[in-house]
């Protein structure tokens, strides 16, 4: 009689003190413990060079800046050698080091990555990504992509990205969406929809912008989600979705997730054709 009674009590026990980190983060990994790490988006990340359009060959930069007093290891350690250090490089107070990710890319194939930060020192780490077009490195030394902290996800407002060329043929425009699992979404099973409108902004300040066109994908998970890769989708070609189009109009695309709770960040990236140069249109 004493025995079920005391299993029964541990596990009550065990329930009380497990629930509060369920609350918080029901949906699987998260890839590091939240309460010590803080999760970063790197959004565009492959560690090799990617063939582009029209000749074009990309690759990517990613510093980080130690700006405080204690050194610290990002998480997770990245090895990709056939013989790893038997222990993972620690940053320095005051050092700036290349970060070399290729050990968490896997077999994903969506661009970016997650990295974890310690809580301790998150706040004093800088962390900067450039893309560069090798073909014309003399040319620019690239664009800077913007890095995402925690407060920067967006959750339950929308998106806009302003004065962006979608009928000028002289750029290609590409829209990326991100995600991440949230309270009430399964990692295997969540989807979460993605909807873009597309506005021509008026140029007007007594004029409203007029919705000219829309599209719509998903962000899933699966059941394959590591807690190192954000979810992705992106919208290469926006410009088919507006009924006349126009060369000299400049547009506004509002992203917003189609359900409650998601967090969403996204940027397009805006290329001339005949230089390669990127512009970011970023969330403000």
């Amino acid at each position: 009689m004493i025995r079920p009674l005391l299993v029964a009590l541990a596990a009550f026990i065990l329930a009380a003190a497990v629930q509060p980190l369920l609350a918080t983060h029901p949906t699987g990994p998260f890839g590091r413990d939240p309460r010590l790490f803080e999760r970063v988006l790197i959004p565009i990340y492959t560690n090799r060079i990617s063939e582009g359009v029209f000749g074009s060959q990309w690759t990517e930069t990613v510093m980080i800046h130690n700006g405080g007093n204690e050194a610290f290891v990002v998480e997770p350690t990245f090895c990709d050698l056939p013989v790893c250090p038997p222990t993972p490089p620690r940053i320095a107070p005051g050092a700036t080091t290349e970060m070399d990710l290729l050990g968490i890319r896997g077999s994903s194939s969506f661009p970016g990555v997650l990295i974890f930060i310690p809580r301790t020192v998150a706040k004093d780490v800088v962390i900067t990504e450039r893309i560069h077009e090798l073909t014309r490195a003399s040319m620019t030394w690239g664009t800077e992509i913007p890095i995402v902290r925690e407060n920067d996800w967006i959750v339950g407002d929308s998106i806009d990205l302003l004065n962006v060329p979608l009928g000028d043929p002289a750029f290609r425009v590409m829209l990326r969406v991100y995600s991440v699992p949230f309270p009430g979404c399964d990692f295997e099973t969540c989807v979460v929809p993605v909807d873009v409108d597309i506005y021509e902004q008026s140029g007007e300040a007594s004029r409203p912008d007029v919705l000219v066109g829309q599209a719509r994908a998903t962000i899933g998970f699966g059941h394959w989600w590591s807690g190192f890769h954000p979810g992705y989708v992106q919208f290469p070609g926006l410009h088919q979705q507006v009924a006349g189009l126009s060369a000299a109009a400049r547009y506004r695309l509002s992203v917003r997730a189609a359900g409650a709770g998601a967090p969403l960040w996204a940027f397009a990236a805006i290329t001339n054709n005949a230089t390669q140069h990127v512009t970011i249109a970023q969330p403000r």
